[in-house]
């Protein structure tokens, strides 16, 4: 056996097994086997097995401990830098000394060889981890940025029973928390009464809740809900809500948006979006030639509008 550890040591030099900073065998195991040449039997199979360092660390340093079990058993545990990585028990009731040390270098080697797969595994999932970072974070620098804030100036028109609006409008989109916002605007709206046609024009204050969905890298889904309040001004009638003489009235109404918005730039969106909702308050009218109205109700309508997002580094906050 000593002849054979010897030519093992010419053909298999100490710096191919530098990985392994020591073998630790229980005193116990020293007085029943070879203690050399488990030692050294350790070294030449893990010398076989390219473990991975751990990170931040230039190279595998492992420790290999065994002990023993009791009842004619041994324990065999793989440790690095303080850490155990594995145990296995060997049967060292049968066999000659120089069995049990292949036996006790096997296992050994085992045990490197799954913190290797390991190792390798969790490198393969780093690496994926990190390319799938590395490409959403370029689809962020690269798709439309959306909020902190935002200015949507637009035109829009409804159409209320006899009654057609349209105009300018303008609103401020503040995000309040991940893709829900708030927007708060004001048009101003010019139409006409068809019966009589009468002219009317109507400046309007709105506000409420909005949500974006993303449709792809270019494109968006939006949905805003919004009560609106407007200071209605009519010409050529004989009455407002009853009074004679009157030209100005007000109503308030419920409206949700469905809007399609392409992107144009990273800081601009085109979008188009279609108008529903209903008038809560109906505006009582005479008109001038005697036809009595009370002008509410359904409200359908189209908006076409530009969404400006000021670029990121005029915006710290956002990511």
């Amino acid at each position: 056996m000593a002849a054979l550890v010897a030519a093992l040591i010419v053909l298999f030099p100490l710096s191919a097994v530098a990985r392994v900073a020591a073998v630790e065998l229980d005193p116990r195991v020293e007085a029943t086997l070879d203690a050399r040449a488990v030692r050294r039997l350790i070294q030449l199979e893990l010398s076989e097995v390219q473990v991975p360092p751990p990170p931040g660390e230039s190279e595998a340093a492992l420790f290999v401990r065994v002990l023993s079990a009791g009842e004619g058993q041994l324990r065999v545990e793989l440790w690095e830098r303080g850490e155990q990585h594995g145990v296995r028990v060997v049967s060292g009731a049968r066999g000659s000394p120089s069995v049990i040390a292949r036996r006790v270098a096997l296992v050994a080697a085992e045990l490197a060889r799954g913190l290797m797969n390991k190792r390798r595994a969790e490198a393969l999932q780093a690496e994926r981890t990190a390319r799938r970072a590395a490409r959403e974070e370029r689809l962020r620098r690269t798709r439309t940025l959306d909020g902190p804030q935002a200015v949507r100036p637009g035109i829009e028109g409804t159409l209320i029973e006899h009654l057609w609006l349209a105009g300018p409008t303008v609103d401020v989109q503040v995000h309040a928390f991940g893709r829900l916002r708030i927007d708060a605007g004001a048009g101003w709206t010019f139409g006409l009464l068809t019966p009589g046609r009468t002219t009317v024009d109507a400046l309007s204050l709105r506000a409420g809740p909005a949500y974006r969905f993303v449709l792809g890298s270019k494109s968006d889904l939006d949905v805003a809900l919004r009560a609106e309040a407007a200071l209605l001004s009519f010409q050529g009638v004989k009455s407002v809500d009853g009074l004679t003489g009157e030209r100005a009235s007000y109503w308030a109404r419920a409206m949700l948006a469905v809007r399609y918005e392409h992107r144009l730039t990273r800081e601009l969106r085109l979008d188009v979006g279609l108008l529903g909702g209903y008038t809560l308050r109906r505006v009582p009218l005479v008109l001038a030639d005697g036809r009595a109205l009370r002008l509410g109700g359904g409200v359908l309508g189209a908006e076409l509008g530009i969404v400006m997002t000021p670029p990121a580094s005029a915006s710290p906050h956002h990511p």
